[in-house]
């Protein structure tokens, strides 16, 4: 009976979480209308370097 309830109020709050932003715009994309990847476009080799080097990985620090 707990999972059943667990569930079913998992799902309301999806429900209302989907509703609520439901009349959000998204803006212009920079990078033109067939755009899915957006700031992602700005990251080059010197970008990703300096991440894996923050040792910010999966989540958490170690």
């Amino acid at each position: 009976m707990k999972q059943k309830a667990l569930s079913l109020t998992v799902g309301l709050l999806l429900a209302i979480s989907f509703t609520a932003n439901a009349d959000r715009e998204v803006g212009t994309s920079p990078w033109g209308p067939a755009d899915e990847i957006g700031r992602l476009n700005l990251m080059n080799e010197s970008s990703r370097a300096a991440v894996n080097r923050s040792g910010f990985v999966g989540g958490s620090r170690p």
